[in-house]
This record gives C-alpha cells, structure tokens and sequence, in this order.
C-alpha cells in the first residue's frame, strides 16, 4: 500500500510539472493580479484530475538523475505550450506600442495591473479586448485539452527538442509583428497622410508652427481612427486566436522523440 501511495504521489507530481508550467504563462491567469496560489492550485487540480488516467514510468526504475531529466522534460513542455497559446497577448501590447508612438501617447502611460510595468493606453485597451475574445472564444479550453492530449503523444518524461521545432518557435514568434502592424495599419496610414499634409502646409504658410499644430490634428484623428477601427482588431485577434489549436498540435508534436 506504501508503495501505491508513493507511485501515485510521485505520478500527481510529475503531471503538476507540466500543468504547473503551463499556468506559469497561461493567458490572463498568469497575470500578476492572480495570486500564485491560485496558479498552483489550479495546476495541481488540473494534474490531480489527468493523472489517473496517464501511464507514468515506475518510481522504482528511477534514479536521481532520471528525476531531474522528468523534471527539466516535462517543465520545458509546459512551457513552450504556454508560450505559444500566448503570443496573440504579445502581438497586441506591440501593436498598441505603435499606435500610442503614432498618437503621440507614448507619456499617456500606465500602470498595467497584469504585469506591474508601464504600458500606453492603447496596447491596454488591446490587451482587454484579447482576454475578452480568448475566452469568448473559449480558447482557454482548447489550452486546457492539449495539455491533455499532449500524453497521448508526449508521454511522461519523453519531451524532446526535435530539430525543427527552435525553427517553428521563431517562425510563430515573428509572425506576431506582422499581426501587430496589421491591427496598427490604419493609424500608420493616417500618421503618414498628416506628416505629409503638415509638411505640405509648413511649405505653404512658412509662418505657422507645423510641428506644434500638427500635435493635436494627430491626437484627435488618431482617436478617433483608432477608435473606428477596433472592430478590425478584434478581427485581426479572433483570426490569430483560432491559430492557437493548430500550433499547440504542432509544437506537441515537435516535443515527441523521435
């Protein structure tokens, strides 16, 4: 009986590995406005309802360094499917960088509650409009269930490094700068047009203040293009968030040995 308890703690811990990490970087729970507690708790709940059903390798065929690989495999795993469920979070703090810089917000900042750093007005409003489509979209389930369909392919401590998956991790990394410059499209566009008017206008009438006036046409059309257009970032983000359950099947796949 000792020893049954002791498989099945050992089990529970190690499926808290990887639930543990995933929670690290879930998005939105991985806030700091949600205790660590509540992460912790939610990670071993989730590893406590999966584990009895997931073939794990006896504790007895173990030595000290099998444990430290379990450990370093199955927190690496966790990871990089947090990671990647989250960068849609990343492409909209990024966008709303560059939509403040051409508003000419950047000293409108912010405290963000969810990280405790200054961020422009812009990249917060982004940011509660993706929380609010991730989990419209209930894509905080379709995290929750390949995590769990993740043994089925990444059994317990068999997570690997396959050779291309640094490649898909920097491809899927650097397709978020291309969806924040598509969500600040707009106001580029319209930043670029009144650069131009007022350069024009500078030219025209040599005695008007063009960089001081230019100022307030930017902020009152900047707001009010940004504002017209958020049902377009909302589209931007709902397409970049249903790309989720496809690249969490890729990097799973990814993590399997070979």
């Amino acid at each position: 009986m000792t020893n049954w308890l002791w498989q099945a703690y050992v089990e529970w811990m190690l499926g808290f590995l990887r639930a543990g990490a995933l929670m690290a970087v879930f998005p939105v729970l991985s806030s700091r406005v949600i205790p660590v507690r509540i992460r912790l708790a939610l990670g071993g709940l989730l590893a406590f309802l999966v584990m009895p059903w997931i073939d794990a390798p006896l504790v007895s065929e173990l030595d000290d360094f099998g444990y430290v690989t379990i450990v370093v495999r199955e927190v690496f795993c966790g990871l990089a499917m947090g990671f990647i469920s989250r960068l849609v979070f990343y492409s909209v703090q990024l966008a709303g960088s560059v939509i403040a810089f051409q508003m000419g917000l950047q000293m409108s900042s912010a405290v963000d509650p969810n990280t405790d750093a200054t961020t422009e007005t812009p990249g917060l409003i982004l940011y509660y409009l993706a929380a609010m489509i991730f989990f419209s979209l209930d894509l905080h389930h379709v995290v929750i269930a390949g995590y769990i369909r993740s043994y089925e392919v990444v059994p317990l401590g068999a997570a690997t490094m396959a050779p291309g998956l640094p490649d898909f991790l920097v491809a899927r990394t650097s397709y978020l700068f291309v969806a924040a410059v598509q969500m600040a499209a707009p106001l580029i566009a319209v930043s670029f047009l009144l650069t131009y008017v007022f350069a024009l206008l500078g030219r025209a009438v040599p005695q008007m203040n063009v960089f001081s006036e230019s100022f307030s046409a930017r902020l009152i059309t900047g707001l009010f293009v940004f504002g017209i257009t958020l049902q377009l970032s909302a589209q931007h983000i709902i397409s970049y968030g249903r790309r989720v359950s496809g690249d969490l099947a890729t990097i799973i796949n990814l993590l399997k040995t070979a």
